[in-house]
């Protein structure tokens, strides 16, 4: 699983705006909604955002601690880069 830079245009504006969907998402950054529920479902495995809601396929995601972590460390990003060696890379710097 890679981190692409679009993972953290939608954390970003997850911490910034709150919890979303995925059609207001896809504004904000003006990408397709498909790519943007593709990069949705990766965060989500990867557990920076949780799907929220009144039923659990709603639709509705929020940023974790994970994924404020990720975007704390985004500098660390240098594509094309796994989500391993990305947490690698955090667990590195925070070692320091």
């Amino acid at each position: 699983m890679n981190v692409y830079t679009i993972d953290f245009q939608l954390l970003d504006v997850l911490d910034t705006h709150g919890r979303n969907v995925a059609r207001n998402l896809s504004m904000h950054i003006d990408e397709h909604r498909g790519y943007v529920n593709l990069r949705l479902r990766t965060l989500h495995q990867a557990n920076g955002i949780q799907r929220i809601g009144p039923k659990p396929r709603a639709g509705l995601y929020e940023i974790t601690d994970t994924g404020r972590t990720f975007l704390n460390y985004r500098d660390l990003h240098d594509p094309p880069m796994t989500l391993e060696e990305f947490r690698t890379a955090i667990a590195n710097a925070t070692d320091s």
